[in-house]
């Protein structure tokens, strides 16, 4: 995990400043799983960002199609005749 190394210190600080290893021993799963959370929720805002990126190019796509198909449609009619 990423971040759950970073949690690390902070059990160590707790037993250097006086804290029992009980103590440890109840916040180590807490800050495990918050670790865990964090890491979860950053793997899906990468997800997100990627879909927003991948929808960013559909939709620039689209606009290029419909550019030359308008481009198409007003080059079709020649002038004089009724639209």
């Amino acid at each position: 995990m990423r971040i759950k190394a970073a949690f690390l210190p902070v059990i160590s600080l707790l037993l250097a400043i006086g804290g029992t290893s009980s103590t440890a021993d109840n916040i180590g799963p807490q800050l495990s799983q918050l670790a865990n959370d964090t890491d979860s929720m950053k793997d899906r805002i990468d997800a997100l960002a990627k879909s927003n990126i991948d929808a960013q190019k559909v939709i620039q796509d689209l606009k290029g199609t419909n550019d030359r198909l308008y481009m198409i449609g007003t080059g079709a009619m020649e002038p004089g005749q009724p639209e």
